[in-house]
């Protein structure tokens, strides 16, 4: 068993508490900046493991509840990530199928009508035109 201080996220923040508390822990490989769950008067809350204090230190007296556990973001990170790439690779193929749907509406146009017929072969010309040019 060893002793462990916490802080507490202010209300409605992401900034820690100045104020450490002190914790019964038989979790070892605690790092800092862990997040645990532990006990307190008003239930169980998260707190952020801030260090392993000795047992003859006065900070350790004031340890009467444990920390119950650590939590485990990365999994959700990894999901977070995964949700990301796909909303990004959607927006990609959403706006590439715009450009080929265009595309096709002004071949099927072309087909029906000689004045689209002939703007979309000049449109063609002056696109090959900006290849050109990028090119060199």
């Amino acid at each position: 068993m060893q002793i462990a201080q916490v802080c507490f996220l202010k209300d409605f923040s992401t900034e820690v508490e100045d104020k450490r508390y002190s914790y019964f822990t038989d979790i070892e490989d605690l790092d800092w900046e862990d997040i645990v769950v532990v006990e307190t008067r008003y239930g169980v809350k998260t707190a952020i493991f801030m260090n392993y204090i000795e047992s003859n230190e006065p900070a350790a007296k004031k340890a009467s509840a444990w920390i119950i556990q650590r939590v485990d973001i990365s999994e959700l990170e990894n999901k977070k990530a995964k949700l990301r790439k796909l909303q990004d690779i959607k927006s990609k193929l959403l706006a590439r199928k715009a450009k080929v749907e265009e595309r096709q509406i002004f071949e099927i146009m072309a087909k029906a009508d000689p004045i689209m017929a002939d703007l979309l072969k000049e449109y063609d010309s002056l696109l090959l035109d900006k290849l050109e040019w990028e090119e060199i």
